[in-house]
């Protein structure tokens, strides 16, 4: 599978490093091309190098400026906005910009290239590119920009806001494990029953979790390869990840309302469950997909979830950990066992980490350097997920389930999932023991 979608990636590329495209820029007005975040050194050496080329423009009348911005007040003042306001002939901009270039589009032969490095001895700092009409001419310009950190080996075509190499191979190593062991628990020789529906939602979880860093690892070794990264790579990743979140929730929603623990799990259970954990992932997907490959993305440093649909989606986050809160309130105070009631209490608060990762990564990543909110994040997201997803290994293991699991005890039956025509019999005997499902009982 992997084979087929890096063949298929090779005709689908993103705009990444090595920004290949075409811009339509109105008249009198500035499209931002590039962003990229370029490293420092204390020592005053170049840390970056910017190589614009201007390959057409159409109409082929008029001037135009390509010009270097970065996030210093005196130079991009406000980055959150399209642009500050500056026109072609304002003194705020020659003032402004790092570098500029000035076009006459009726004769490119010795104007279309804007090539300068980066000197910054402070911090790793974001840079912007933007094209602007000088001339009240609405116009369309195919372009290449190649920006590069030169003092990062074989890694400089990443943006210093990157997730690392390293980082990514330790995930990788790490749910790598976690699905060995949970295959290895799932096929062992075992009175207990180890292709029971959760521990099999559990391997599928861990398995999508793996398969996704798998691919976000080998975009992000493509990306330093080629200075280009490739969307369906980017895309599996992103859907494998959603995949392996959408099975931890579905899997604690249902052990916060007691099934295979307190009560019998059911078809409906599932079903229902998906029901209100799918939509919310649906949008977060599409919403971060959107924000990778918007326009914002070339001129703000600001993130999907620092905006005002972002904040309806973490509200959404909340409520399902509202929901998840009161489902296990609910049996707490049903339950008779002190074992089951003891676990409800103390591992049902461990694992609503689930639900409040998104908002805690919002509240943290607001209050860190730009530069490293990626990484940040990734860490603290792989790291709350990883763990967890272990500690149902753990707690699910074959021969040494946690007590209060009724999944090899008859109590929990996995026979009412795929029953066959000659099982008609059976479950009708057991029908009696099945709860009837009512409004209270949903999720």
């Amino acid at each position: 599978m992997l084979t087929v979608l890096n063949l298929l990636a090779a005709f689908v590329r993103s705009n990444a490093v090595w920004v290949k495209g075409t811009k339509y820029i109105p008249a009198n007005s500035a499209v931002f091309i590039a962003k990229y975040c370029f490293d420092f050194d204390p020592t005053a050496n170049n840390t970056g190098e910017v190589d614009f080329l201007l390959k057409r423009v159409s109409p082929a009348k008029g001037d135009m400026k390509i010009v270097l911005l970065n996030d210093q007040m005196d130079s991009y003042p406000d980055s959150t906005s399209r642009w500050p306001g500056y026109d072609c002939g304002d003194d705020r901009l020659n003032k402004a910009a790092k570098a500029q270039l000035s076009v006459d589009t009726n004769d490119m032969s010795r104007t279309n290239r804007l090539h300068t490095f980066i000197v910054e001895k402070l911090r790793p700092r974001f840079w912007f590119i933007a094209a602007l009409d000088c001339s009240g001419i609405d116009r369309t310009i195919d372009y290449e920009v190649h920006l590069l950190n030169i003092e990062q080996g074989w890694l400089k075509e990443l943006s210093m806001d990157h997730c690392g190499i390293p980082s990514l191979v330790l995930f990788l190593m790490v749910y790598l494990g976690t699905a060995l062991l949970q295959v290895h628990a799932i096929f062992m020789q075992s009175t207990a029953k180890t292709k029971h529906v959760l521990r099999l939602l559990l391997t599928f979880g861990i398995c999508s979790a793996l398969w996704g860093m798998g691919f976000y690892t080998f975009d992000t070794i493509v990306y330093a390869a080629r200075g280009d990264d490739t969307f369906l790579l980017y895309l599996a990743a992103k859907m494998f990840k959603a995949g392996s979140k959408f099975t931890l929730w579905l899997i604690l929603l249902l052990l916060s309302r007691g099934r295979c623990i307190s009560t019998e799990l059911h078809l409906r259970d599932l079903i229902h469950g998906a029901l209100v954990i799918c939509p919310f992932l649906i949008v977060c997907l599409c919403l971060e997909v959107w924000s990778e490959y918007d326009q914002a993305s070339k001129y703000t440093t600001n993130f999907v979830y620092n905006t005002w649909v972002g904040g309806v989606l973490v509200c959404a986050d909340l409520v399902l950990f509202g929901l998840y809160v009161s489902n296990l309130r609910r049996t707490y105070a049903e339950e008779s066992a002190v074992e089951k009631k003891a676990f409800y209490r103390t591992w049902g608060s461990v694992y609503s980490a689930a639900f409040l990762t998104l908002p805690i990564s919002l509240i943290v990543a607001l209050s860190i350097a730009t530069h490293v909110r990626v990484s940040v994040m990734f860490w603290f997201h792989n790291a709350v997920h990883a763990s967890l997803l272990e500690l149902l290994v753990i707690g699910l293991w074959p021969e040494r389930t946690q007590e209060v699991f009724n999944i090899d005890k008859g109590g929990c039956a996995a026979s009412v999932f795929g029953a066959q025509a000659g099982d008609e019999e059976l479950l009708k005997a057991k029908g009696s023991e099945y709860q009837e499902f009512n409004m209270e009982d949903s999720i």
